[in-house]
């Protein structure tokens, strides 16, 4: 099978320039002044993955009891900063908790291991993210289940592009286990639309849609059970910096009223969690400060990947929705 790597979708509301399936139609319509804001749908997601030449291996005790205590910096800083975070572990991770997260590698934690802690105690996601080269998507499920957790039925990323190389149709079926054959596990909604090594154009949709088929990723099909939550514009958080600018992107078009306010917008800030140090901790704490305001304005509303699906479910009626990031205006000039 095609290895996978990821990272980080088709109906909009006749008030927002008659977008239809597939097809995104003439520039965004301001919005009256007087029309309220919409909202983002804002959380933060984690990866790690295999190891490889690139990536490290947490069954390395050391690195892991490193990488642990830095992950549990990361974790209180969203937690005090009210933001949600949606953690998306590979098997290498997981079996490294299992192995050395007991005792007192508690510490910190409440007794617990780092996930169990993240999920019960904080009130995280965790959601299943799987190469596929070795463990299936049903393993590293099960595998959540050997450090306490009940893993959520989302895709924690896969390859959507050129549609010759995607393979997300098999979610629309229960995953077997490869290692773990007795266990299978079934998704619901998908997330995280890549291409191969991120070499393509990984997809920047806003929105929750249900793609009709790999020929087809963006037209909406009700007949199917599987949904897509969109990425939002691009966004980055490592030990260089915060590149939060296609959140800022959409907040102002939000504020200046050009998107429209019955959309469903969606989006994440990503942290890859083999690059994580403090700089990484310290430079996510300054970038939730810089969108607290519009927290506070209603512009984004903090909520992980299962909540905003259920949200979208039960508030929006399932209605598709998708609007891509190139299609939000260009950011106004200063003193313009």
């Amino acid at each position: 099978m095609v290895k996978r790597l990821w990272l980080l979708a088709a109906l909009a509301l006749p008030c927002f320039a008659q977008i239809r399936p597939a097809q995104l139609s003439g520039p965004p319509v301001r919005i009256p002044s007087k029309a309220p804001a919409p909202t983002l749908y804002l959380t933060i997601v984690m990866h790690n993955e295999e190891p490889n030449i690139r990536q490290p291996d947490y069954l390395n005790r050391e690195f892991y009891l490193q990488n642990r205590e830095t992950l549990r910096q990361l974790c209180l800083t969203i937690r005090k900063k009210g933001a949600t975070f949606n953690f998306q572990s590979d098997w290498n991770f997981l079996q490294a908790v299992a192995k050395y997260d007991t005792g007192d590698v508690g510490g910190g934690t409440n007794g617990k291991n780092i996930v169990k802690w993240m999920v019960e105690d904080l009130g995280f996601e965790a959601d299943p993210h799987a190469h596929a080269t070795k463990y299936s998507y049903a393993d590293v499920a099960y595998l959540h289940t050997t450090v306490g957790v009940e893993p959520s039925k989302i895709v924690g990323g896969f390859i959507w592009a050129p549609p010759e190389s995607a393979h997300w149709e098999e979610f629309r079926e229960p995953i077997k286990g490869r290692i773990y054959p007795s266990h299978s596990w079934t998704a619901e909604t998908l997330w995280g639309a890549a291409t191969f090594l991120h070499q393509g154009k990984d997809d920047q949709s806003f929105g929750i849609w249900r793609p009709k088929d790999k020929n087809n990723f963006h037209v909406d099909d009700p007949s199917q059970r599987l949904n897509n939550i969109g990425n939002g514009c691009y966004t980055s958080i490592s030990s260089k910096g915060a590149d939060i600018a296609g959140v800022l992107r959409f907040v102002e078009a939000a504020s200046r009223g050009v998107v429209s306010p019955d959309g469903y917008y969606t989006a994440n800030l990503f942290i890859s969690q083999g690059r994580l140090d403090l700089a990484v901790v310290d430079h996510l704490s300054k970038a939730l400060d810089t969108l607290e305001p519009y927290v506070k304005q209603g512009i984004i509303t903090w909520s992980p990947l299962m909540r905003t699906v259920n949200r979208w479910r039960s508030e929006y009626k399932s209605k598709a929705f998708r609007l891509d990031c190139a299609e939000l205006p260009p950011a106004e000039t200063p003193g313009k």
